[in-house]
């Protein structure tokens, strides 16, 4: 897990968690995907209503669900 604030307040059920060093994104494959998705979204001040925002980020997480090999590759894995 990452070192966020919320990863660790409470006790885990389940193990001992293993925490990234900070600022890790290397580390933190997951980190790469928002970058790409941030890359994707326009500026703010182009977005004329809450609903068009929906619609963008609806749009730009189904060109994830669609592509799961786009997906892998931008996180770094291999088949």
């Amino acid at each position: 897990m990452d070192n966020a604030s919320w990863h660790k307040r409470g006790k885990l059920s389940w193990g001992n968690p293993v925490y990234l060093p900070p600022y890790s994104p290397t580390l933190n494959t997951i980190e790469r995907l928002w970058k790409v998705f941030k890359n994707m979204m326009p500026v703010f001040n182009e977005i004329s209503n809450e609903y068009e925002l929906q619609e963008i980020i609806i749009n730009n997480l189904q060109t994830f669900f669609h592509n799961p090999n786009l997906v892998k590759s931008i996180c770094g894995i291999s088949e």
